[in-house]
């Protein structure tokens, strides 16, 4: 599917020298969509709490600085694999989102944990979303369906200060021997 829409795209941009940019943009958009569906990152477990942390850090430009706030290597003790992985693509959707929308300058992700739960908090001070109900588009639904299928529970809130707060609260399942 995704093949075949960038191929149709090719052509239209070959064969029509005045195509619409807003269209194709729109075109590509989509297709990625489709693609982060089907594309599966394979992080070996034994590295994933740095991968984690750079992937954060890798979102920090001159333009936009974004912040890692709490993080410590044993943040994942007793936090399974596959809800690490979960994590781990919910975060970098975010950071996609404001990358694509937010206009925001500053953000952080703050972790923190105790015996009941890992919270990680989102705060940018960019434009914020001003009916979230109305504008969740297919990168906030992927986010709630990814809370939802680890237990977790995710809200989005207006910064009183301007911008987007995300509150993403994960139960911790501690197995004892």
């Amino acid at each position: 599917m995704v093949a075949n829409g960038l191929y149709h795209m090719m052509i239209d941009v070959q064969n029509n020298p005045e195509v619409d940019k807003t269209r194709i943009l729109n075109d590509i958009e989509k297709m990625y969509e489709e693609s982060r569906d089907i594309s599966h990152e394979n992080i070996r477990e034994e590295d994933f709490s740095l991968r984690f942390i750079n992937m954060i850090k890798s979102y920090s430009s001159q333009e936009q600085v974004v912040l890692p706030v709490g993080y410590k290597e044993n943040i994942w003790e007793n936090v399974s694999y596959n809800v690490q992985l979960e994590l781990y693509y919910i975060v970098r959707e975010i950071l996609v989102n404001m990358k694509k929308h937010s206009h925001a300058k500053l953000a952080s992700v703050k972790f923190e944990k105790d015996n009941d739960s890992l919270k990680i908090k989102y705060t940018d001070n960019g434009i914020g979303i001003n009916n979230i109900n109305e504008q969740k588009g297919a990168g906030i639904h992927n986010t709630e369906n990814r809370i939802d299928s680890i237990g977790g529970d995710i809200i989005f809130e207006k910064n009183p200060t301007g911008g987007l707060i995300i509150q993403i609260t994960i139960p911790i399942n501690l197995k004892y021997v």
